[in-house]
Order: C-alpha cells, then sequence, then structure tokens
C-alpha cells in the first residue's frame, strides 16, 4: 500500500498489513505524523465500536440509578 503524508512524502507499507483491501481501492489513512510507517486503515466499527459500546453502558446504568433513586422507597426510622 502507497499512500501521500500531509508533508506529501510517499509511504509504501507492505500488502500483508491489510489483506481486507483490494488492488487499487481508496482508503483513508490513519497515521502518526512523526512516524508514517505506524498507520490504521479508517474503519469506522474498528475505531468507535468500543468507546460506543462502552458510553451506551454507561448511559444505560445511569438510567438504571436514576430509575433506583427516584422509586427506591426507603424509610427512616421513626424517633422517640
Amino acid at each position: 500500500m502507497t499512500f501521500v503524508d500531509c508533508k506529501g512524502g510517499h509511504c509504501t507499507l507492505g500488502s500483508n498489513d491489510f489483506p481486507t483491501m483490494t488492488v487499487g481501492e481508496r482508503v483513508t489513512v490513519l497515521y502518526d505524523s512523526e512516524r508514517p510507517s505506524k498507520t490504521t486503515i479508517y474503519n469506522f466499527w474498528k475505531l468507535w465500536l468500543f468507546p460506543s459500546m462502552f458510553c451506551l453502558l454507561s448511559l444505560a446504568a445511569a438510567i438504571f440509578g436514576i430509575v433506583l433513586l427516584r422509586f427506591s422507597r426507603v424509610t427512616l426510622p421513626e424517633q422517640n
């Protein structure tokens, strides 16, 4: 795979690093500008699946906590 970095330089990587890509396919490449050889292909699910699941689980836990607080019936002991 060959791509052009932000400085206009051409970087070539081995084809074995990206087995799901076909020759001539255009893809978005995410890379470290200091080390262009450290790359990954932008894939929405690969990049955002874990953070999205974490946010949804956190939201569910927050809603569960709010419902528990709202509908829990706590009785205080009577003082004599």
